[in-house]
């Protein structure tokens, strides 16, 4: 019983978000999400996220984000779709940092029956990992793997839950971690990260599958996670860089493009990440980036996801 009236306000806060256009009311919403997360913390509900009835930590964010900023993960889907154009048929996807599995839910509801051939969600996490197992339960293209992932066969930080909806390596305790070139040997067209710090790492324990598929990459730059798991948030660029790509499209945390770049433009590197390391004006400033595959149609591809123009057309947002 409890369960459920936890998940009744949830979704009734969700529901306000999205039905709410003023400024103040979303922010109240927003203010008695969190309140609500941490009276019933620990407790576990079911919801809807895109047409499917779900199971998720409560104050799990993802349906009040997809509410609240129209463009939330819409680079994500436009990077998909760029990868339908360039491998002219469907595409082999691995989503790092899966979570529940609400990212790969997104992909599945809004793009056509049979684009996706591959789907291989990674989460690290012990109990998202069991989420995302029976919220995916059915899916034929789905492929769970729990495995935390790093630049090479070594120990890493553990996780810690620092909200509801994401665990960070934080941790004191160290635990196994692998390349992602030894966790899957198959080719991948779409390469998401979101491991809150670790994505440079991500992407140096994938240079194989960089040098050789070209997927487009989609991960997210948040400097200040970067600096709190011990990580170079340098370090991503510097590896994609080695492997050719040299287009990059930039995106803020709301979805919205800020420009495209030189993947190797240190100057753009430093300001932005004093902007996110210095500037606390706006709360947990951070980026998603997608690196254009290498190759003589980098620049339109890059145009292109600029404009979000798929991804504004999709039939499901939450």
């Amino acid at each position: 019983m409890r369960s459920r009236l936890v998940g009744w306000t949830f979704d009734v806060l969700a529901w306000l978000v999205g039905h709410t256009n003023g400024h103040g009311w979303q922010r109240w919403c927003t203010s008695a999400w969190r309140v609500a997360a941490i009276l019933s913390r620990g407790t576990l509900v079911e919801t809807h996220i895109h047409g499917r009835r779900v199971r998720v930590p409560a104050g799990y964010p993802y349906p009040l984000w997809s509410r609240q900023w129209p463009n939330y993960n819409a680079p994500l889907l436009e990077a998909a779709h760029e990868a339908t154009l360039l491998r002219d048929g469907p595409i082999r996807v691995v989503d790092v940092g899966a979570a529940v599995g609400d990212t790969a839910l997104m992909l599945l509801a809004n793009l056509p029956i049979g684009t996706i051939e591959d789907l291989l969600c990674v989460e690290p996490d012990n109990q998202f990992a069991g989420l995302a197992r029976a919220n995916l339960r059915g899916e034929p293209a789905v492929r769970i793997r729990q495995a935390l992932l790093a630049r090479s066969e070594t120990n890493v930080r553990d996780l810690v839950r620092t909200h509801p909806g994401t665990a960070s390596a934080q941790g004191r305790e160290r635990r196994p971690a692998v390349p992602l070139d030894h966790l899957c040997p198959e080719r991948v067209d779409v390469l998401k990260i979101d491991v809150d710090g670790m994505d440079g790492q991500v992407l140096a324990g994938a240079r194989r599958h960089l040098a050789v598929d070209h997927p487009v990459v989609i991960f997210e730059w948040h400097p200040v996670l970067y600096e709190r798991t011990g990580n170079d948030w340098r370090e991503p660029f510097e590896v994609l860089h080695d492997a050719g790509y040299r287009q990059a499209v930039w995106f803020d945390k709301f979805g919205s493009c800020a420009g495209i770049a030189d993947v190797g433009d240190a100057d753009l590197l430093e300001h932005r990440a004093r902007t996110c390391l210095v500037d606390r004006s706006t709360e947990d400033w951070h980026y998603d980036v997608i690196a254009v595959p290498p190759g003589p149609g980098s620049r339109a591809g890059a145009a292109r996801l600029a404009t979000l123009f798929h991804a504004r057309s999709r039939l499901s947002r939450c």
